[in-house]
């Protein structure tokens, strides 16, 4: 992840064990199984508020954007152990019309925490000079992100997107990886499902980033199945998902942690000789 420079304590005055907790938090690689929120779900409102199985909660954009308008920030619904990972991974005219204006406004308002910036389209029947124009585009609004928050001094902690699918997108975006000191990076998943199931491009997709990127950890968004979490390398330690809770765990907390531990144990961070091909 990104570092930043200004301490929290010059933004945010006196820091409590809390603000020293989250602090901490929002530097670490939000390792294992992660829900993510969902509007107008008022049961896994309840199951989340409160609920100290949870420390990373995962919110799209637009959600959190919602929620912060109801309710002023992030934090006035979560507990004072919860720290938020927001995602701007979403629909490409949602993220076309993203102002500047609207991140800085998201931004204030959920520190501290995880926050994944978006932007560019490189997938799809795009010409390569058009999926480069995408990767351009990407970097573009991470470095403005990226120094924003450390302008601001605020206590958002950046993971990047890896964005490159192809071997040859990846060895564009190295030199630019090394640069900010990226180690880290998430995975966006849900675009492998919109028409069909692509599980075996995603594979070789987050295989190419292992290969020569060569990551800590991968964070894999909006993808919990066990068969298919198996399948990719031991660097993916982290996931985000919300689907598959409501199939097996029924929002019982019993339930969840039974679900959870086995996902991590035998799902998350295998061995990449015990992979089936």
């Amino acid at each position: 992840m990104s570092s930043y420079s200004t301490s929290p304590s010059t933004s945010r005055g006196q820091q409590t064990r809390h603000d020293v907790a989250a602090s901490h938090l929002i530097r670490q690689f939000p390792a294992g199984i992660i829900l993510r929120y969902e509007a107008d779900n008022d049961q896994l409102e309840e199951f989340i508020l409160g609920n100290t199985l949870i420390t990373y909660v995962m919110f799209n954009f637009c959600d959190a954007m919602e929620f912060i308008n109801e309710h002023g920030s992030l934090h006035a619904y979560l507990s004072d152990w919860q720290v938020p990972i927001v995602t701007a991974t979403e629909k490409d005219k949602i993220l076309k019309n993203r102002t500047r204006d609207d991140i800085r406004h998201l931004l204030e308002r959920i520190q501290p925490a995880i926050y994944v910036p978006d932007a560019g389209k490189v997938y799809g029947n795009n010409l390569e000079d058009q999926q480069r124009g995408g990767l351009r585009e990407y970097r573009i609004r991470v470095d403005w992100v990226v120094n924003e928050i450390e302008r601001q001094g605020w206590e958002i902690e950046v993971l990047p997107l890896a964005k490159a699918m192809e071997q040859w997108q990846f060895k564009e975006m190295l030199p630019w990886y090394r640069e900010h000191g990226f180690q880290n990076f998430a995975f966006y998943a849900r675009q492998y499902y919109t028409h069909g199931n692509r599980f075996n491009a995603m594979r070789e997709h987050t295989n190419n980033l292992v290969d020569l990127v060569d990551p800590e950890n991968v964070f894999m968004i909006a993808l919990h199945g066990k068969t298919h979490l198996r399948k990719l390398p031991s660097r993916v330690n982290g996931a985000s998902g919300l689907k598959q809770f409501i199939d097996n765990c029924d929002y019982d907390n019993e339930q969840f942690e039974q679900w959870r531990a086995d996902l991590e144990a035998n799902s998350l961070n295998t061995r990449d000789d015990l992979l089936e091909y």
